[in-house]
């Protein structure tokens, strides 16, 4: 198991929830209205095949990817719908409502196969 880590005030906020399953890229399962993927209209069922210019297979790919990346970073992301590919760029903000210090991280991790950022 994965120890949890403290969030950076820095971190970029996706507003996404992401799961791994057996097919390509990872899965959206929930995107956070008003959240910059909102904004560019994607939506629970799309797959993220590539973030940042890297391909991500895993949960753990995408928790990689994102630990080089800050609040404000612009990033090219390739979303794919129902067999269509869709290449986008985000500019990738703050957390709505993060302090300028690290949270304490939460005593329980979350739910195996899933993150939330």
């Amino acid at each position: 198991m994965r120890a949890p880590r403290k969030r950076s005030p820095d971190a970029p906020w996706l507003g996404l929830r992401l799961a791994e399953d057996d097919k390509e890229g990872l899965l959206v399962t929930k995107v956070v209205k008003g959240g910059p993927f909102d904004k560019l209209a994607v939506r629970a069922g799309d797959r993220v095949l590539t973030f940042a210019g890297e391909a991500v297979a895993s949960l753990d790919d995408m928790r990689r990817i994102l630990e080089d990346l800050k609040a404000g970073a612009t990033v090219k992301v390739r979303i794919s719908r129902d067999g269509w590919g869709r290449n986008l760029t985000v500019t990738l903000p703050r957390k709505p409502g993060a302090a300028t210090e690290p949270k304490p991280t939460p005593s329980l991790p979350p739910a195996a196969g899933a993150i939330e950022t």
